[in-house]
């Protein structure tokens, strides 16, 4: 009879730390302060998880067929309305298209910081761009 050559079998085990530090991060959730009218409020937001970015710029793209072949075509309106819907966890007004398609320029300017580069890779992003607390303009 001959030994078998396999490896003994592991147990599972708990996440490793580094895993749960991911997932730790990726639940952290910041805070971006607004005014409006003079009025401050904040809103509460997680920054975009990569899968989550790859489905909205997906949402975002439009194919039509052209006599020259299909064309793509980028809608940055409908990646940034699906990316805040991802992202934001509290808010003083509901997160909806139409809330978010209706919002005056500065507060919708100022929600549109924290939203990464469509085409950025992660590590490529602007440093600073999306992070941490900022204060109301």
């Amino acid at each position: 009879m001959t030994q078998s050559s396999r490896r003994p079998r592991r147990e599972p085990t708990a996440p490793s730390a580094l895993l749960q530090a991911m997932f730790e991060a990726a639940s952290e959730t910041r805070t971006l302060e607004l005014e409006f009218r003079g009025e401050r409020f904040e809103v509460r937001w997680r920054p975009l998880p990569w899968l989550a970015k790859s489905r909205c710029v997906s949402a975002a793209t439009v194919y039509e067929a052209t006599p020259e072949g299909a064309v793509a075509r980028f809608r940055l309106d409908v990646y940034l309305r699906e990316a805040l819907k991802e992202m934001i966890v509290e808010a003083p007004f509901p997160i909806t298209d139409q809330v978010l398609s209706n919002l005056p320029e500065e507060v919708g300017s100022r929600l549109g910081s924290i939203v990464p580069d469509p085409f950025a890779d992660a590590g490529m992003e602007a440093a600073g761009k999306g992070s941490g607390s900022s204060s109301g303009a």
